[in-house]
C-alpha cells in the first residue's frame, strides 16, 4: 500500500500532478492527496481522428497532421482543490 508513503511525502511540501480527470481520479484531489489533475478531451480526440481520417481517404490534400513544431489540439482541463468539485459533476460513475 502507497498511501502512507504519499501521506508522507504530500505533508513534507512534496506535490503531485496526475493525468486524468476521470471520475475515480477526482477523490484524490478532494482528499487533498494530488495537486493538478490534466484531462484529456477524449471525445475530441475521437472525433477529430475519425474526421481527419475521412477527409485523408477522400483525398483532402488540405489536412494538418502536425509536425515537429506543431500539433493537433484536442483540448483539455484542469482540476485542482479549486475546481474539483464542478469537474466532478460534469463526469458520469464508473
Amino acid at each position: 500500500d502507497a498511501l502512507p508513503e504519499v501521506k508522507k511525502f504530500m505533508k513534507n511540501g512534496g506535490h503531485i500532478v496526475s493525468i486524468d480527470t476521470c471520475e475515480p481520479m477526482m477523490q484524490f484531489v478532494g482528499m487533498g492527496m494530488v495537486d493538478l489533475l490534466i484531462g484529456q478531451n477524449y471525445p475530441a480526440m475521437g472525433s477529430i481522428g475519425v474526421e481527419t481520417l475521412y477527409k485523408l481517404i477522400k483525398g483532402d490534400k488540405s489536412v494538418d497532421l502536425g509536425d515537429a513544431t506543431h500539433y493537433i489540439d484536442t483540448g483539455y482541463e484542469l482540476a485542482d482543490i479549486n475546481n474539483w468539485k464542478e469537474v466532478l459533476a460534469t463526469k458520469r460513475p464508473w
